[in-house]
C-alpha cells in the first residue's frame, strides 16, 4: 500500500524547466526538463536508431555513462534515481530496449522513479510491409512491452502533443515513484515545437479541503485508539518522506514498524521503533502487537 502521507514536492503545477513561449527542438526540451529535475547524469549503450538523441543529450550537458550491457545500465539508473530522485536509461531501439526490461521491471516492483528514453524508426518509414532491423512484430512491440513495467509512457510522434506528453511521462514519473518510457522517432528529435506558457499537462491532484478532512479523521483515530501503530513502508524513502514520518510519530507518541523494504525509514535505535513486521516469519512480540493493534496507520 502507499503512503497515507503525501509529499508536497508532487502537488500543484509541474515543475517548469524549459522557458515558456519559446520554439526548441523535443529533444532539447527533453533533455531540459530532466536538468529541471535534477537529471546530471544518464545511463546507456549508444545505437544508431538512438545516436541523435545522443548528440542532443551531449549538447545538453548531461552526462552519459556508458555501460557494457543494457540490464546494467537500467539497474545503475535504478540507484541513481533513489538517490537523486530520478533515473535516466538511454538505450536503442529493440535489441537495446528489450534487453533492459527485466531491469525496469525491477524499478517498478520496488517502486524507482527510472525514466526510459529510447530511440526509434522514422515515423514516415513505419510502413508494416517495409523491414526494418531491431524491430520485433510491428513498431508498437517495444511500447506495448514497456506499458506493463512502466507507470506512464509515451511515443512522441506528433508535434502537436509532444510537451504534453513529456511533462505526463516525467511527472508521474516522479510522483508515483515508478519507471517512465519515452519513445522518439529519429525524424522527431530535431522536430520544433512551440512550448506554451503553463504545460498543457495538469497532474491529478485533490482539493485542499479533502486533505484537511482526510488528515482529520486519521489524527483523531489515532488519538482516541488503545493501541495504535504505524506500519511504515518503502514509498517514504521514495518519496522523500522519512522526516515527515519521524516528525508525526514523536509528536503523536507512536510506535513504529516497518517492511522488510521500508527498513531504516526510522532508525532501529528510535524509542518509538518496535521492530520489524514480517507476518508469521517475523519477530512474534511484532506480530502479536501489530495483529492486536486497533488502528494500523499504514
Amino acid at each position: 500500500m502507499r503512503s497515507v502521507i503525501t509529499s508536497a514536492r508532487h502537488q500543484g503545477e509541474p515543475t517548469r524547466g524549459s522557458p515558456r513561449n519559446a520554439t526548441m527542438k523535443i529533444a532539447e526540451y527533453i533533455f531540459k526538463q530532466l536538468q529541471a529535475h535534477g537529471v546530471q547524469h544518464s545511463f546507456g549503450i549508444p545505437g544508431d536508431f538512438i545516436l541523435p538523441l545522443y548528440a542532443a543529450q551531449e549538447a545538453s550537458g548531461i552526462k552519459c555513462i556508458v555501460m557494457t550491457h543494457e540490464p546494467s545500465a537500467g539497474y545503475a539508473a535504478d540507484v541513481y534515481a533513489r538517490l537523486k530522485g530520478l533515473g535516466l536509461a538511454t538505450v536503442t531501439y529493440g535489441a537495446g530496449a528489450l534487453n533492459m526490461v527485466n531491469a525496469v521491471a525491477l524499478a517498478y516492483a520496488e517502486e524507482s522513479p527510472v525514466l526510459v528514453l529510447t530511440g526509434a524508426p522514422e515515423v514516415k518509414f513505419r510502413n508494416p510491409n517495409m523491414l526494418f532491423h531491431h524491430r520485433v512484430k510491428t513498431f508498437e512491440t517495444q511500447h506495448n512491452v514497456y506499458r506493463e513495467v512502466t507507470a506512464s509512457s509515451a511515443v512522441i510522434n506528433d508535434e502537436s502533443t509532444a510537451i504534453h506528453d513529456i511533462d505526463r511521462v516525467i511527472e508521474t514519473t516522479r510522483a508515483l515513484s515508478r519507471p517512465g518510457y519515452i519513445e522518439v522517432p529519429r525524424d522527431m528529435v530535431n522536430q520544433k515545437v512551440s512550448v506554451p506558457p503553463r504545460s498543457p499537462y495538469t497532474p491529478p491532484k485533490r482539493s485542499k479541503a479533502e486533505l484537511d478532512e482526510a488528515m482529520a479523521e486519521i489524527i483523531g483515530r489515532l488519538k482516541h485508539a488503545k493501541k495504535p501503530v504505524v506500519y511504515a513502508g518503502v514509498e517514504l524513502h521514495r518519496l522523500r518522506l522519512v522526516d515527515k514520518l519521524r516528525t508525526l510519530v514523536e509528536r503523536l507518541n507512536l510506535p513504529v514498524t516497518t517492511s522488510l523494504m521500508g527498513k531504516t525509514v526510522l532508525p532501529e535505535h528510535h524509542p518509538n521503533f518496535i521492530g520489524n513486521y514480517m507476518g508469521r516469519v517475523g519477530p512474534r512480540a511484532v506480530r502479536e502487537y501489530v495483529e492486536s493493534s486497533d488502528c494500523v496507520l499504514v
